[in-house]
């Protein structure tokens, strides 16, 4: 799937295409059933008009680009976010109750990119409702609340796990208000 196209000419008779394609970046996962206990109440949302739910809940994993496009079905195992009528090539669309976790994910995907850190995670957690629990470097267990500035958020994650040995593993935990980091060895 194509992300971007650019067509240059060469005089005199020579014309360049070249072509980036989307990258995938994580893998949704089809949900086992998710109970409006873990959704944010309505209340809690932004008065932003959200699309109506419509369409069937896909039954497989989907790779998805760090913009939320889906590009093609992958096989594996968990629970995340359902999506509703997978297509490839389209935006990934959830049902309302589940939007807050979609723009979290989405927000964190997009700073991690913009970081250069995407590939130190090997896995995203979306069921937690409130917090976002990924691995990060092989060796440590981040907490993140599901909404916020992640650039800040990750940038201290990074003064972190830069000053600890490479021997260590553990728990950082961001959801804190009284500090921007909280390491729990382990």
């Amino acid at each position: 799937y194509v992300e971007e196209l650019t067509i240059v000419r060469h005089l005199p008779s020579t014309i360049a295409i070249e072509i980036r394609e989307w990258d995938a970046v994580a893998s949704i996962l089809p949900s086992s059933g998710t109970s409006t206990a873990e959704a944010p109440a309505a209340e809690e949302a932004e008065d932003t008009e959200l699309p109506e739910e419509t369409g069937t809940a896909a039954g497989e994993a989907w790779l998805i680009s760090v913009g939320g496009r889906l590009l093609e079905p992958a096989p594996e195992d968990s629970t995340a976010l359902t999506v509703l009528s997978p297509q490839a090539g389209t935006q990934m669309a959830v049902p309302q109750a589940e939007e807050t976790r979609r723009q979290g994910l989405m927000a964190l995907l997009a700073a991690l990119e913009e970081r250069g850190t995407l590939e130190k995670v090997s896995s995203i957690d979306l069921s937690a409702g409130t917090e976002i629990l990924l691995r990060y470097d092989g060796r440590f267990d981040v907490k993140l609340p599901i909404s916020g500035d992640f650039i800040h958020k990750l940038r201290a994650l990074e003064a972190v796990v830069e000053k600890r040995e490479s021997y260590e593993t553990g728990t950082m935990d961001l959801t804190r208000q009284d500090y921007d980091v909280v390491f729990s060895p382990g």
